[in-house]
């Protein structure tokens, strides 16, 4: 028997979401790689790292966490 392969997908995002929106995340980007790479969805494994917005910096700016952006972060 061949081993098994899988469609892998690594990303990272802010931490701060509720639960129920990071499953949501999850999943819309696993059926997304299924649908692209033609992979079967029981071979796809996505995988999320959580950073801090402190920890991350986007045009030249510390972000916040999620929802508590100020109105500048909002606009872009």
């Amino acid at each position: 028997m061949s081993p098994r392969s899988y469609a892998y997908l690594q990303g990272s995002v802010r931490a701060g979401r509720d639960s129920e929106t990071t499953t949501t995340l999850l999943a819309d980007l696993a059926a997304a790689v299924s649908r692209i790479t033609g992979a079967p969805s029981a071979d796809v494994v996505v995988a999320l790292r959580e950073t801090p917005g402190r920890l991350i910096m986007e045009g030249g700016r510390i972000m916040s966490d999620p929802g508590k952006e100020d109105d500048s972060l909002r606009s872009r």
